[in-house]
C-alpha cells in the first residue's frame, strides 16, 4: 500500500511523504486498503501502564482509564516475573512486555505482588514517590564515606602541571610529489628439491 496523498494538519503531516509504502501497522502486515482501514478502526485499546524500579523492583507507578492496564493492576503492585522471567529492571520489564506483546499476539502473563499490609503499603507509596534526583536510599557504613571522603580530598590536592602535556607538531618539510618508477624488476626463484626449472614471477 503505497501513501498517494497527506492532509494538512493531521497526524501524518510531516511524518509520511507521498510514495511511502506502509508495510506493517503496530506490527500486524498490512495486506490492503480494506485491511489498513480495519486495523485503524478495531485497533486493540493501550497498555497504559506506568512502571519504575526501585531496590531491584519494578513497581507499578500508574494505571490510565480506559486501558488494558486498569482492568487488573495497581499502582503499587510489584511486578516479579514477566512470561517467566524475573525482572528487576525497568528497561528490562519494557523489552520483555513489548517483545512478547508482539510474538504472542497481544498476550503476555504477569506474576503480580500486592502489599498486604499497612507497612508494606507505606513502603511502596514512598518508594513511588522517590525521584531520581533525590540521594540514594542505601546508607554507607562510616568507613566506606570516610574513605570516600579522604580520596576526594587527596585528588583535589593533587598538585596542577606547570606545563600542558600537549604540545604542537612542528611543521614538517613539503614532501614533492610521488613518482612511479616503471621499470619491472624480474627475479629468478630456483629450487633445489627436484631440479625443475620455476618460472619466471614478477615482483
Amino acid at each position: 500500500m503505497v501513501v498517494i496523498k497527506i492532509q494538512h494538519e493531521t497526524l501524518a503531516d510531516g511524518v509520511l511523504i507521498v510514495g511511502d509504502q506502509i508495510l506493517q501497522l503496530n506490527g500486524a502486515n498490512v495486506e490492503d486498503n480494506v485491511h489498513f482501514v480495519n486495523l485503524l478502526r478495531f485497533a486493540p485499546p493501550k497498555v497504559g501502564l506506568g512502571i519504575k524500579h526501585y531496590l531491584n523492583r519494578v513497581l507499578i507507578s500508574k494505571t490510565d482509564g480506559g486501558s488494558l492496564s486498569i482492568e487488573c493492576l495497581r499502582r503499587g503492585n510489584h511486578i516479579v516475573d514477566i512470561d517467566g522471567v524475573p525482572v528487576t529492571d525497568k528497561d528490562v520489564a519494557v523489552r520483555c512486555l513489548l517483545t512478547n506483546f508482539r510474538l504472542t499476539n497481544n498476550m503476555v502473563t504477569l506474576v503480580i505482588e500486592r502489599p498486604d499490609c499497612k507497612e508494606t503499603r507505606k513502603w511502596i507509596s514512598s518508594a513511588l514517590e522517590v525521584r531520581k534526583t533525590d540521594p540514594p536510599s542505601i546508607k554507607f557504613s562510616e568507613d566506606i564515606a570516610f574513605i570516600a571522603s579522604r580520596e576526594r580530598l587527596r585528588i583535589k590536592g593533587y598538585a596542577r602541571p606547570e606545563k600542558s602535556i600537549y604540545h604542537k607538531t612542528p611543521q614538517l618539510p613539503k614532501i614533492g610529489p610521488v613518482l612511479f618508477v616503471k621499470n619491472v624488476n624480474e627475479f629468478v626463484i630456483a629450487s633445489d628439491d627436484d631440479g625443475k626449472t620455476l618460472k619466471k614471477v614478477r615482483k
